[in-house]
């Protein structure tokens, strides 16, 4: 009697793993933000609920990305974990629901470290016209305005000179006017942070490409 009953067991088991694998792999998952760049919109260590059906979910590139098992590598010895960090199993992404729009919130990966995933929100898509005028952001000419929580850049910051793109007398903030490019194979997009004074975003690293996305974050609007 032993025998079924156990195997039954496993069989539950296994089905609840590859359920919630299923489920943090397509549709949602959680994760903590680390940082302040988000704030007052997202808090550092504050845990997001993560959206990974709307632009289609992107498969994992090795086997510590897979739901779960980066936990059973932390319990295996580091060599193990380095060595999976060199896997590649290449891009691939599932059908989405939309494309990525402006004011999204996403997770990304960092174009200075692709090991490095960030926060940030989509400012303008291919075509638009970005330019910040003594903090205030301006896409096509009219003021875009996300709510109170996003922090602007004040007068000090004008000390904060940007990288991207090289050879303009740009800053935090004052930047641009900008063109986003359009690219129909990849999408290119214009990020920023909503706390614009500390944020490295897309005027230190510049546009941001539809396969660095990996997902939306769901948050609440402001009151």
């Amino acid at each position: 009697m032993r025998q079924p009953i156990r195997r039954k067991l496993l069989i539950g088991f296994g089905t609840i793993i590859v359920l919630y694998i299923i489920i943090n792999t397509f549709f949602l998952t959680w994760a903590r933000v680390q940082g302040d760049s988000m704030e007052h919109t997202i808090e550092d260590s504050t845990i997001v609920t993560v959206d990974n059906f709307t632009y289609g979910a992107v498969m994992p590139v090795r086997f510590s990305e897979i739901s779960l098992a980066k936990f059973i590598f932390y319990m295996l010895p580091p060599q193990l974990f380095y060595a999976d960090q060199k896997q590649n199993w290449g891009y691939h992404r599932m059908p989405g629901r939309r494309m990525p729009q402006c004011g999204d919130i996403v997770i990304c990966e960092s174009p200075e470290d692709p090991l490095l995933l960030v926060c940030k929100r989509i400012i303008a898509v291919g075509g638009d016209t970005v330019s910040i005028n003594r903090g205030i952001c301006y896409v096509n000419g009219k003021i875009i305005d996300f709510g109170p929580r996003v922090q602007l850049t004040q007068d000090k910051d004008t000390v904060h000179v940007t990288s991207y793109p090289q050879g303009y007398n740009w800053n935090k903030h004052n930047y641009g006017p900008i063109v986003v490019p359009i690219d129909n194979e990849n999408p290119r997009y214009f990020v920023l942070g909503d706390n614009r004074a500390v944020s490295r975003d897309s005027r230190a690293w510049g546009f941001l490409d539809f396969k660095r996305i990996r997902s939306r974050i769901i948050v609440d609007d402001p009151e």
